[in-house]
């Protein structure tokens, strides 16, 4: 379905799709189709390698886990950060010879 209008009214969502067909949710989740990036490494589609820390990091919650991420720019440490309130250890694995995140500064 791909919708054409999108708005919020009186505590629901209605949506209008490209054919006219109207729909109304309390509740919508924006999939925008973007595609992670696979690991060129064998096995890299096996159980327990996820591409959403917001979506699949708590399933960690409470299991004293060790997780990482790999990445090298602000996303990378943006989910090494989220996933440190779950986690009991993450690990940030940088394929290049040096980070490309921003510099943090405390205010």
């Amino acid at each position: 379905m791909r919708l054409e209008r999108l708005t919020h009214a009186e505590g629901l969502f209605h949506a209008e799709d490209v054919n006219g067909q109207s729909y109304r949710a309390s509740t919508v989740i924006a999939a925008t189709g973007r595609i992670p990036k696979r690991l060129p490494v064998p096995r890299a589609s096996m159980k327990g390698i996820h591409f959403c820390s917001i979506c699949d990091g708590p399933l960690y919650r409470r299991q004293r886990a060790t997780l990482a991420v790999i990445g090298s720019d602000n996303a990378a440490g943006q989910h090494a950060l989220s996933l440190s309130r779950i986690a009991a250890r993450v690990l940030l694995i940088c394929r290049s010879r040096r980070l490309k995140m921003d510099a943090a500064h405390e205010n």
